[in-house]
């Protein structure tokens, strides 16, 4: 496949103080063969886990099946890390140091940082998808002539204002930090060849922070390939977790913070049938606080907390329904999978610039949940009351969302809308299937 036959990394001398100097990462890349045809990127250590690097690995699969040779690229800045770590030999970690004292202006030296390592690879053969605007930007600045796509996450300058107090940086250091995020976003929408964006919402949302992106957006949802379900695999967890079959558990996962707001679901508990659950995976500042009120509540005995999950199909298994709270979620994760699993969903209507949501359109259009208006009082628990006392319609949007994601949810047809591997551009002797290739069906939007 053209991957590197070894990887070498050195790191320089102590300094004169005897503490390991933070300096640039000198690397060598020795290959027995060509280039990778395709690079994805993600700013995550792939020694970890997260919804980027699920995705990452999703359309790596996804291209190794049409016969392309790939390269997972990540991040480490891991203080005792080697300047680069070979995780696999078709996945590498990159470094990005760190420093005591430059910390605070991290988003400003990031595109640097990766530019400075990336000149040390050989240009990838067709494409470079990055699921990071840095990634993005450093790409297209060291291979001009290498079709770059950014494969929009999330759009950070309006999502982490929703993470801060009263929806300002906290502080100045907060603010020069976001600032520089904000630049790095407009220069991938800027440079990249190509953006995809999972929803009309999110495309709209983009053309509106960055006009120079106009002409090459394209809205296609994203892949997902969660681990299959199994009634054992329920019951071990339902039973584990000591609920009976009456009871509906409502799913919330993600990062425990204010922009994903599972307070809001917390303080509607009350109000809904006692046959209602919340089981909330992760883990974040937030945390001490959502059991705190659980407490003062008293709904401890309804609500479980499980911490963060490195694998979420038990958790999946065990629920009747996936929930989002969160102020902005462009194309959540948990909420695709739960699809994928045939869960209905129960999600914020989309209502700029107070809430972010990408999923009511996919539901308007095929079913599979329920939208409810996240700015009026009650709306939430009489979407979740509707779901616990009509088990029939529960299970017929279920079946409609899991319809819509195995139809919908493919990584295939992000491959057919990356800049350089568009299905014409994709020789037949490289496919390892027989069948012909479906024809995409995402819909571009000049």
């Amino acid at each position: 496949m053209g991957l590197p036959s070894s990887l070498t990394s050195m790191c320089p001398p102590d300094g004169g103080n005897g503490q390991r100097m933070h300096a640039r990462p000198v690397m060598s890349w020795q290959s027995d063969g060509p280039a990778p045809d395709v690079y994805v990127a993600c700013f995550s250590d792939l020694r970890r886990w997260g919804g980027a690097l699920t995705a990452a690995r999703g359309l790596i699969a996804a291209a190794r099946r049409r016969g392309l040779s790939t390269l997972l690229l990540g991040v480490s800045s891991q203080p005792d890390d080697p300047t680069a770590t070979a995780v696999t030999p078709a996945e590498l970690n990159l470094r990005k140091p760190s420093s005591r004292w430059l910390w605070r202006i991290g988003s400003w030296r990031t595109i640097g940082q990766l530019q400075r390592q990336l000149r040390r690879l050989p240009p990838p053969r067709q494409a470079f998808v990055g699921i990071s605007m840095y990634w993005a930007v450093a790409a297209k600045r060291v291979w001009p002539h290498v079709p770059v796509t950014y494969l929009l996450p999330c759009l950070l300058a309006n999502c982490l204002p929703f993470t801060w107090p009263r929806h300002r940086p906290p502080t100045f250091w907060r603010r020069l930090d976001f600032a520089g995020i904000s630049r790095a976003e407009r220069l991938a929408f800027a440079l990249a060849d190509r953006t995809l964006a999972p929803t009309r919402q999110a495309h709209d949302e983009v053309l509106a922070f960055q006009p120079a992106a106009h002409g090459r957006v394209d809205v296609c949802t994203y892949g997902c390939d969660p681990e299959p379900l199994s009634p054992e695999m329920r019951t071990t967890q339902r039973q584990a977790l000591g609920l009976h079959d009456d009871e509906v558990m409502f799913l919330l996962a993600g990062v425990c913070d204010l922009n994903k707001a599972f307070d809001y679901a917390l303080r509607e508990l009350p109000s809904i049938d006692p046959r209602g659950r919340l089981l909330i995976v992760g883990d974040g500042p937030q945390r001490p606080h959502l059991q705190q009120l659980a407490g003062d509540l008293g709904i401890m005995n309804r609500v479980y907390f499980v911490g963060p999950q490195r694998e979420m199909a038990p958790w999946h298994a065990a629920a009747d329904v996936v929930l989002s709270t969160s102020h902005y979620d462009t194309f959540p994760n948990a909420v695709l999978e739960g699809m994928c699993h045939g869960r209905p969903v129960v999600v914020p209507r989309n209502d700029p610039p107070h809430v972010f949501a990408g999923i009511p359109e996919i539901l308007a259009s095929s079913g599979g949940g329920l939208v409810y208006d996240r700015r009026q009082s009650g709306a939430l628990s009489a979407a979740m009351n509707k779901l616990i006392a009509d088990p029939v319609l529960a299970s017929s949007l279920g079946q409609q969302a899991q319809a819509v994601a195995r139809r919908e949810f493919r990584w295939d047809r992000v491959l057919d809308r990356i800049a350089g591997l568009d299905a014409a551009a994709v020789s037949p002797k490289r496919r390892t299937t027989s069948q012909p290739e479906p024809e995409p069906e995402c819909l571009h939007v000049p």
